[in-house]
């Protein structure tokens, strides 16, 4: 399933992970899963969530790292990875 990230401006500086939700039934019929996804994203910005001026990382939920160290994580080359001094710090 897709979904998206974005930088987290606030501490810990990890990145905010957002799940659309693909299954609502207040959704117009017929929408792909990528209309979804961006009315998801158009949304968030929308209400405030996320910054408009922010990156958007779209990725596949089963390339996202372990989820226990998920205030470590660092988007990378196109990917979403472990920082490992934020996890010595954060994760003694």
């Amino acid at each position: 399933m897709k979904l998206f990230l974005s930088p987290n401006p606030n501490p810990p500086h990890n990145l905010l992970i957002r799940y659309p939700n693909y299954e609502d039934k207040a959704l117009p019929p017929g929408l792909s899963d990528s209309q979804i996804l961006q009315r998801a994203i158009e949304r968030a910005v929308e209400v405030g969530d996320i910054e408009p001026d922010a990156p958007i990382y779209i990725v596949d939920s089963e390339e996202l790292p372990e989820a226990k160290y998920f205030d470590a994580w660092i988007w990378v080359d196109g990917r979403v990875l472990i920082s490992a001094a934020k996890r010595r710090e954060l994760y003694p």
